[in-house]
């Protein structure tokens, strides 16, 4: 029996649509966030994104991390916890949080353990294993599908 695949959403238009924007550069502008951006990839030259990925970033962005059906999202808390998901040291956690570049998304908190949404590590591990080619295309504002296609 074959495994129930999952339909991706393709091109800036359906993600915006997805999220309820109305401009797909608000979509890429997200996609281009340094801190959790929003979960998308390129497959043959098309952003793609999958669905309840889209759904789950905007629960952490937008709704305090409740999904629409009321059902609230997994948090790691403190920093060994997070190191475990992540099977590094809790040095490298610091480190990882620290970079300029695509750093871990570990939410600031003024007293106790800092913590984060199960999601949003799977998301930016996800990033961690695409082709750097990849990664740097999609942040690129000159990228050519970064801008919605001329009409004919």
């Amino acid at each position: 029996m074959r495994p129930k695949t999952t339909a991706l959403l393709s091109g800036w238009r359906a993600i915006a649509k997805a999220l309820g924007v109305g401009s797909e550069h608000t979509a890429i502008s997200y996609a281009r966030e340094r801190v959790d951006p929003l979960p998308v990839v390129v497959v043959r030259g098309t952003p793609c994104a999958i669905p309840r990925y889209i759904t789950e970033w905007k629960a952490r962005r937008q709704n305090g991390g409740v999904l629409p059906d009321g059902i609230e999202l997994e948090r790691t808390h403190g920093l060994r916890a997070v190191s475990e998901a992540l099977d590094v040291t809790i040095w490298a956690v610091m480190r990882l949080a620290q970079r300029e570049r695509d750093p871990l998304p570990l939410q600031p908190v003024r007293q106790g353990e800092r913590w984060a949404y199960r999601s949003a590590l799977r998301d930016w591990i996800d990033r961690q294993t695409m082709p750097f080619a990849v990664h740097d295309r999609l942040r690129s504002p000159h990228h050519p599908r970064s801008r919605p296609a001329k009409k004919r």
